[in-house]
């Protein structure tokens, strides 16, 4: 997987590149998904957006950050999601309705908890 300036996700296989598009500004960050159907990226435009592998469809747009998204990183378990804007603060987001799936992680300074699922 890549991703840079052009504001494209690039997924590179033997056989093909495919290319997902839908930033309004550059991708600053990439990780995949510990099963490898889907991709998040973060960007200057202050969204993280999942990308379904397969297709290259925009599954969801996690916004609501007040500066470009720097750093990123998905659970092992997929269950969670955090990002990290330039304003230095971390967004921590949860599969689902609830609040944070892990306690431990609530102390972290300058973390908000923020709920992804069907309705985000």
């Amino acid at each position: 997987v890549s991703a840079g300036l052009d504001n494209r996700v690039r997924f590179w296989t033997p056989a093909a590149v495919r290319s997902f598009g839908g930033h309004q500004g550059a991708i600053n960050a990439v990780a995949i998904a510990p099963n490898q159907a889907w991709v998040i990226t973060g960007s200057a435009d202050k969204t993280a957006k999942m990308f379904d592998i397969n297709n290259g469809n925009e599954i969801r747009t996690l916004a609501g950050h007040t500066d470009a998204i720097l750093p990123l990183n998905v659970s092992r378990d997929a269950g969670r999601l955090v990002t990290g804007p330039a304003d230095k603060t971390a967004e921590v987001w949860t599969r689902g309705e609830g609040g944070p799936r892990a306690a431990g992680l609530a102390s972290i300074a300058h973390t908000s908890w923020r709920a992804w699922g069907a309705a985000s």
